[in-house]
């Protein structure tokens, strides 16, 4: 048995999703990062970075008034700060539903932001502006749409984002403005943190090389370990060296043309199967993909269980907020029961994304 047909018969076992990886003794060339804003502090994560801003600003009013369809470390920030979160409507398209944001009095911070690399958000521009004559502080979540070229809104006020959805790093999240000054001085690494990620991330990258299953299980462990430290975490920390020596070294331009090629194969290799039908049917320049995101138009659970059995594993994104009142809920509950996200980013090419689409069109759905 050839050594190529070795590597061949591991890369079509080998699972797709889930955690990035690094390789061992691999040396990152620095550059000038020339995406980031005028003033931008690196944190260990996202979550941390909103920490950092709730702690700094002193907004007119105690609220907070983020998308219905959001992750929940958006909103335990707010809450530990003394905030009231409200909700508006995100619809089917991931769009802002205009029609839920006509009550704009009385908002302290206003949380918006593009799905999945698209802008989404677009249609926000007349709503940003009343809030800003409010004199509420804008912020926009860009963990999804960093690596997309399109520029925010004038009146944004702040950026936030978490750096690990993108590549695999120990730790990173950004909070940049371009007209606000940030206070970072105070900021320590979460060194127990960095390390457990490090080596959970080292470990996947031997069993991705090896294949050798004993691995999985110990670096599985070791990243919940470290998403628990992260969940006690109580002051925002700082980025690790190794990370940033990560993040001055990636070629976002050669990210973004994996990522849409990978986006542009899937779309054209699934757009016959039946039980699921894509967030979005169109891929414009600039558009950076986070993932491929679907509706599953039959039992989702067993869709995703079935492409986990074949090693492809499927994030949903996100679990329901407990913080989403049951009439909250509703608004969004579509998006919440129905979406899936498929892997699509740069770390796989044509075959790997072929490989998906095959397990698509063989599944069997009840």
């Amino acid at each position: 048995m050839t050594y190529m047909y070795i590597q061949f018969l591991v890369r079509t076992k080998m699972e797709i999703g889930s955690e990035f990886w690094l390789e061992n003794n691999r040396i990152y060339e620095g550059k000038d990062i020339n995406w980031l804003y005028g003033n931008t502090v690196f944190t260990s994560s996202g979550r941390g970075a909103l920490t950092l801003l709730l702690k700094q600003i002193k907004p007119r009013w105690r609220t907070a008034l983020l998308p219905a369809y959001l992750c929940n470390s958006m909103i335990l920030p707010f809450l530990n700060e003394g905030y009231l979160c409200k909700f508006y409507k995100i619809n089917q398209e991931l769009e802002p539903d205009l029609s839920d944001l006509h009550h704009l009095e009385g908002v302290g911070v206003f949380v918006h932001m593009g799905y999945f690399g698209y802008r989404t958000n677009q249609n926000l521009q007349d709503i940003i502006k009343k809030l800003k004559q409010n004199s509420t502080i804008i912020l926009e979540d860009i963990t999804h749409s960093i690596g997309s070229k399109y520029q925010g809104f004038e009146e944004n006020d702040y950026y936030i984002a978490s750096l690990r959805k993108w590549f695999g790093i120990p730790s990173g999240g950004i909070l940049g403005s371009s007209v606000r000054e940030i206070h970072s001085d105070v900021l320590n690494e979460n060194e127990l943190f960095t390390f457990i990620r490090r080596e959970a991330l080292l470990l996947k990258g031997e069993y991705i090389k090896t294949g050798d299953e004993k691995l999985k299980k110990l670096y599985q462990n070791l990243f919940a370990m470290a998403e628990q430290l992260l969940e006690e975490e109580k002051l925002t920390a700082k980025i690790d060296s190794l990370s940033m020596r990560i993040i001055r070294s990636i070629d976002f331009n050669e990210i973004r043309e994996k990522r849409r090629a990978n986006y542009s194969y899937l779309y054209k290799g699934i757009k016959d199967v039946s039980f699921i039908t894509p967030v979005f049917h169109s891929l414009p320049d600039g558009v950076c993909p986070m993932f491929f995101p679907i509706y599953t138009l039959k039992n989702r659970a067993e869709i995703r269980k079935k492409l986990t059995n074949a090693s492809v594993y499927c994030p949903i994104h996100w679990p329901v907020p407990t913080q989403l009142t049951e009439s909250e809920y509703k608004k969004a509950s579509l998006i919440y029961d129905r979406i899936l996200s498929i892997p699509c980013d740069q770390r796989y090419g044509h075959r790997d994304m072929k490989r998906i689409c095959h397990v698509l069109k063989n599944l069997k759905v009840s």
